[in-house]
């Protein structure tokens, strides 16, 4: 039934806002749990006829967030760096590696959606357009046991255009049902500098090194 109420009062006119007596509870709103599409609607009448509005779906959340672990990326970092550089193996320009942990408070069908940010910055700022990112994976049963693997592509928009001293974040959320559930906790954050040491030249794929038909490490960790 009804939670709510309004009387109309001489003066209101279409559109305004109303104030409900009494206020819509949190507790009816509790009550309903989870929902990523509730359908809210009112009804009118004048003591004769009665008036039933179209419903508008919210999507309502009311249990915390669970904060998963954030993502890894999976490259060599060289002692006493803080950067993946065209050294890294795997090798960037075959796709950047991130590796989202297995959690058992996810379940088979929950979709997680991860998002990808370049930066020109080795701070994370100075977001760079268009290296922006997004996959999305249907979870089965293997992700809960290994986990799921995310290759971030291509190499000329998303990963190219951080060169020098450069930075990115990962991320991700689950859903169920179309309502959120979870996000990692923190994002994932990596430092990146393709800069050659000695020669102060940015590296491209192809050249002696770097993606020139001798890195089959990937063959072996794809």
């Amino acid at each position: 039934g009804p939670i709510a109420h309004y009387t109309v009062q001489t003066g209101d006119v279409f559109d305004q806002l109303v104030r409900f007596v009494p206020d819509v509870s949190g507790t009816d709103i509790v009550a309903e749990g989870n929902h990523p599409a509730l359908p809210v609607f009112y009804t009118t009448s004048n003591g004769v006829n009665e008036q039933h509005a179209p419903e508008t779906l919210v999507n309502v959340h009311v249990d915390p967030l669970i904060e998963f672990l954030p993502p890894k990326h999976g490259h060599s970092i060289a002692i006493g760096s803080l950067y993946v550089t065209c050294e890294s193996r795997p090798a960037i320009c075959h796709g950047f590696l991130w590796s989202v942990p297995a959690d058992t408070r996810m379940q088979v069908d929950d979709e997680l959606v991860f998002y990808w940010q370049g930066y020109l910055q080795n701070n994370w700022s100075e977001p760079i357009d268009g290296t922006e990112f997004e996959a999305r994976v249907r979870i089965e049963h293997d992700h809960l046991v290994n986990g799921i693997q995310i290759t971030v592509l291509p190499w000329d928009t998303k990963i190219e255009p951080m060169q020098r001293f450069a930075s990115a974040t990962a991320e991700y959320y689950v859903y169920r049902g179309g309502a959120l559930i979870g996000k990692s906790s923190t994002p994932g954050r990596v430092r990146i500098d393709r800069v050659s040491p000695g020669s102060g030249k940015i590296c491209q794929p192809g050249e002696p090194g770097f993606c020139d038909g001798t890195d089959l490490q990937w063959a072996n960790t794809a």
